[in-house]
């Protein structure tokens, strides 16, 4: 899905909506998919419909996290991403997703915590949070190189590194 077969995965994941409207987290994997092609409106209205189907599910806010943060909402990608990482203690996506959000709202120190813990747990968690067959080691280096992510200036350098290890989580 993450390897720019975006039409693919978009029809795929429009027919399951279509079929299973309820799901929230089909909502929630188009937003993601739709926030990787840039289309940030769209994904917002997606990630806003599967909070409405369950507001307290930790991969549903972990999206909305990433998605707010893109729109430019800081302080409700801030806010969702605390209440993600309540919700799912243990996702390293969750963590840094999260971090970004921290980081764009200049709460660095924080931001920088919540990528090391997310890169602790993407090294000891399953195939799914370590990246699966995609580069664990670079998820490992994005997310535990906090310093270095921070000594480029936020924008889309940072960004692009974070999506990366987003994708890498998603993509095992």
């Amino acid at each position: 899905m993450f390897e720019n077969k975006y039409s693919a995965a978009t029809s795929q994941l429009q027919d399951l909506i279509r079929a299973h409207p309820q799901d929230a987290k089909d909502h929630a994997t188009y937003a993601l998919v739709l926030n990787y092609q840039t289309k940030q409106k769209p994904a917002l209205d997606e990630a806003l419909k599967a909070q409405k189907l369950a507001p307290n599910d930790g991969f549903v806010l972990t999206v909305l996290t990433r998605v707010e943060d893109w729109n430019n909402d800081l302080p409700s990608a801030a806010r969702d991403g605390a209440a993600a990482i309540k919700a799912a203690p243990s996702s390293a996506l969750a963590r840094a997703f999260f971090g970004e959000a921290l980081a764009d709202v200049g709460r660095y120190d924080e931001a920088k915590a919540q990528l090391a813990k997310g890169a602790d747990l993407a090294k000891k968690g399953s195939a799914y949070d370590r990246g699966g067959r995609r580069r664990p080691a670079e998820m490992g280096r994005t997310a535990a190189g906090a310093g270095s992510l921070f000594d480029c200036p936020p924008g889309p350098e940072r960004r692009d590194r974070l999506s990366e290890a987003g994708r890498d989580a998603v993509a095992g």
